[in-house]
């Protein structure tokens, strides 16, 4: 498996990368990280990503957690159209 230390190496200054480039930078990363792979391995979904004390820390939550969320707080951002509830077609899968 490529580490993100490899990708770097082998791609160069970040200022010529492509859109690919920086996408396959990031699954790289994600691909290193244990908590993300912990979450694919357990069916969780990340949230987000921030830091804390100079060390990436992974934000994670259940399928229905997250739709949960997503419902009161008003944010509908998952692809698909829209229904007057504010739910999308994959909200409503996760909700169920």
């Amino acid at each position: 498996m490529q580490t993100p230390e490899t990708f770097r190496a082998e791609h160069g200054d970040t200022a010529t990368w492509t859109s690919a480039e920086y996408e396959a930078y990031e699954h790289t990363v994600e691909a290193a990280d244990p908590a993300i792979a912990a979450a694919i391995d357990t069916g969780l979904c990340v949230l987000g990503r921030h830091v804390k004390d100079g060390q990436v820390v992974v934000d994670l939550a259940s399928p229905e957690y997250l739709a949960w969320h997503r419902e009161v707080s008003g944010v509908h951002t998952l692809a698909g159209e829209t229904a007057r509830s504010g739910r999308t077609g994959r909200t409503r899968r996760l909700m169920k």
